[in-house]
């Protein structure tokens, strides 16, 4: 028996890879792209938070007041027309205040001096296009501390 030596037809065919070139400079428009679309998708989608948001009525002359250096104090009518819903917060945010009306007073003024004592001089009260003015009143009466300026909330007018 003799030895063979295998040639390169018995072998098949031979693949050679080529060598792959560096690039250094990489194509950032494809990146670019999928942000801006990530983006339109966002807004598109997003939903704002209109439960914070209040009807304001429209005021054509007045001076504004910071809600950053107030106490700020939101108001809007109950589902019924009858009451009103009282918030210490800058819109529908958080737990409203109890519903009775002594209650309310009761926790707004402490809410009120103890702003005063930690320095806030303004006390801002937004209250919703159909609150009753009586409700408004009663709540102003309820925030007038001594050294606390009260301000009613209304919309610029354009």
């Amino acid at each position: 028996m003799a030895l063979r030596l295998p040639t390169t037809d018995d072998d098949g065919p031979v693949i050679t890879r080529r060598k792959v070139p560096l690039d250094n400079n990489l194509d950032m428009t494809p990146m670019i792209d999928v942000t801006f679309l990530l983006l339109i998708f966002f807004l598109v989608s997003s939903v704002p938070d209109v439960r914070a948001a209040l009807d304001l009525p429209s005021a054509d002359h007045g001076v504004g007041v910071s809600r950053r250096q107030a106490l700020v104090i939101s108001v809007v009518p109950t589902d019924d027309g009858r009451g009103v819903t009282v918030y210490l917060a800058d819109g529908r945010l958080g737990d409203p205040l109890p519903p009775g009306t002594e209650a309310q007073e009761t926790m707004i003024h402490a809410a009120a001096e103890a702003a005063a004592r930690a320095g806030t001089q303004q006390v801002l009260i937004k209250a919703e296009k159909n609150v009753r003015h009586r409700d408004v009143a009663r709540l102003i009466r309820a925030a007038s501390v001594d050294g606390v300026s009260v301000n009613l909330a209304v919309m610029e007018l354009d």
